[in-house]
């Protein structure tokens, strides 16, 4: 597996947006249909995230790319037809088996890897 990019996100959305938790990454590099693999690391063990990934259109509303993406999580690369100014990490959710309910401030890394 080869590390195609990482992006910091927060666990709630950054204060003013709606969805949007993390900065800008691309993987426009990559082709249609090649498959990445979905890495989260985190801070606490027994803590588990999913989150969609959107893209940030230029010219129109931004959209889902994936949604309910979690670690271990393996994605097709979409037709990238549309003007885009990078993908972003939203809408995250926490699940925890060890109590923790206020992690506002928490953050948590994704990695994403090509596949062979």
């Amino acid at each position: 597996m080869k590390m195609e990019a990482e992006i910091n996100s927060l666990c709630t959305p950054i204060p003013g947006q709606k969805s949007r938790s993390s900065r800008n990454f691309s993987l426009f590099h990559l082709p249609t249909n090649k498959k990445v693999r979905v890495v989260v690391e985190r801070k606490y063990q027994g803590i588990s995230f999913t989150f969609d990934v959107m893209s940030d259109e230029l010219n129109s509303t931004d959209h889902v790319i994936w949604n309910n993406v979690g670690n271990g999580s393996i994605l097709k690369m979409p037709d990238l037809i549309r003007q885009s100014k990078g993908w972003y990490i939203a809408n995250p959710s926490i699940s925890s088996t060890v109590g923790f309910t206020d992690l506002v401030r928490e953050t948590f890394k994704v990695k994403f890897y090509t596949l062979e």
